[in-house]
């Protein structure tokens, strides 16, 4: 069997999504599939990552003038001529992952879906929408008109922002794309599922499959006190753990973690270090009322896992997430997750068991369940214990790869929708 990935890049440090997709292929390669990646940005020298045709001087017009109908993504003509490549043909099962921001063009997804099974993992909710990623990220409140059908948008410039509001069309030009699409749709958390089943995309088949991690490179190398003496952190002091990949966007949640930091006692900050990782962390220096370790963004696997060892609580404050990869790399690591009760955040952190759950956006309530797990050291080192377990039973990456084989091969013997 082989399957053709689509995504933006294939450079695994990026990004959540590329991370995981890559973490996929790995392990699909690892129990004998065979795997060739089509991307737009090609960062490695991989004979198996296969770039797509970049932007011709036509395409270039092209988008000049759809950005301007507030259309992202319809600009790549030469989309349609993707199945002539020849990762594309040799592939048994097609699956795409990232393939807005420029990668793909969906208007051609009939065509590339027509003679092979096909598969979309549901990394955010672009596919339902006219086009944001996570409609709760807006500052005027969450909005549903996702759900029925987009028009005069609250609020354009979550991501992915639009330069005018063309959300109504591009909304009714998703629904015609994948009312015309063989294709099933793959959710690495309940919400996110439940999101779909409610979207325009209900009439497909929605599967839900968690993503996998390896557990053998996010693992507690070394007990807190010496992972902290190798950050060359205070032994003495608690320590906060926050990553994101960008600190600024909107969804990540900056300010709230601002918030909720400076509502910690004065005591507790004195005592305490946040520790982050992640571009734009070196902000928070100036607008936290405490230390600040920010060691920037990390792309070494050890050195992360290090990071998360060092912890004695992960605070994850995103104002939504369709499941949190940074959670499961915690759990693997033994470090309790605090975080917002949104998205798919509560497959992967239970309130007393793998951590705590705020009430969303409510950075007084964040404040005060970080402040229980700080003062609370018999209930961290149960934690502690219970995440690990999970993180090893329920998120290997061999277990991930092991369903989509069995969904790739029920595909392939004929199940697909009619």
């Amino acid at each position: 069997m082989k399957v053709c990935f689509f995504n933006f890049s294939d450079n695994r440090h990026g990004d959540g999504t590329t991370a995981s997709m890559m973490t996929l292929a790995d392990s699909l390669q690892a129990q004998g599939v065979g795997v060739n990646i089509l991307c737009l940005n090609k960062s490695g020298n991989k004979d198996n990552v296969i770039s797509l045709p970049s932007l011709s001087s036509t395409e270039h017009i092209l988008r000049f003038f759809t950005r301007r109908m507030g259309l992202n993504d319809i600009h790549h003509l030469s989309s349609f001529h993707v199945d002539r490549l020849a990762a594309y043909r040799e592939a048994d099962i097609v699956h795409f992952y990232g393939i807005h921001s420029g990668t793909l063009s969906y208007l051609a997804l009939p065509k590339l879906t027509r003679d092979k099974p096909a598969f979309f993992a549901l990394t955010d909710m672009w596919s339902m929408t006219g086009h944001c990623t996570f409609p709760g990220d807006s500052k005027l409140g969450e909005c549903r008109k996702w759900e029925t059908g987009c028009g005069s948008c609250p609020d354009l410039s979550i991501h992915a922002p639009v330069w005018r509001d063309g959300t109504w069309l591009d909304w009714r030009l998703k629904k015609k794309v994948w009312d015309r699409c063989d294709i099933q749709f793959v959710a690495p958390s309940v919400w996110m599922q439940k999101q779909a089943q409610r979207s325009m995309l209900r009439k497909h088949r929605i599967h839900h499959i968690p993503r996998g991690l390896d557990v053998n490179a996010y693992k507690p190398f070394y007990p807190r006190m010496h992972a902290r003496e190798l950050l060359g952190l205070d032994p003495e002091r608690k320590v906060i753990m926050a990553m994101a990949s960008d600190f600024g966007r909107q969804q990540k949640g900056m300010d709230l973690l601002v918030q909720f930091l400076n509502a910690l006692p004065s005591d507790v900050r004195l005592a305490a270090t946040l520790l982050c990782i992640g571009n734009g962390g070196e902000n928070l220096a100036e607008a936290c009322e405490m230390d600040v370790f920010s060691l920037g963004f990390v792309s070494n696997e050890r050195l992360k896992s290090i990071c998360y060892s060092a912890a004695d609580v992960f605070v994850l404050p995103s104002r939504s997430e369709s499941f949190g990869r940074v959670n499961m790399e915690s759990l693997a690591c033994g470090t309790p997750v605090a975080a917002f009760d949104v998205g798919g955040v509560s497959d992967v952190v239970r309130p007393g068991v793998t951590g705590l759950l705020a009430k969303p956006n409510d950075a007084i309530d964040l404040s005060e369940k970080i402040l229980h797990l700080l003062e609370d050291v018999a209930l961290r080192a149960k934690m502690a214990k219970n995440c690990r377990a999970v993180a090893v039973e329920e998120y290997d990456k061999s277990v991930e790869a092991r369903r989509y084989i069995e969904l790739y091969e029920q595909a392939s013997k004929g199940g697909r929708q009619a």
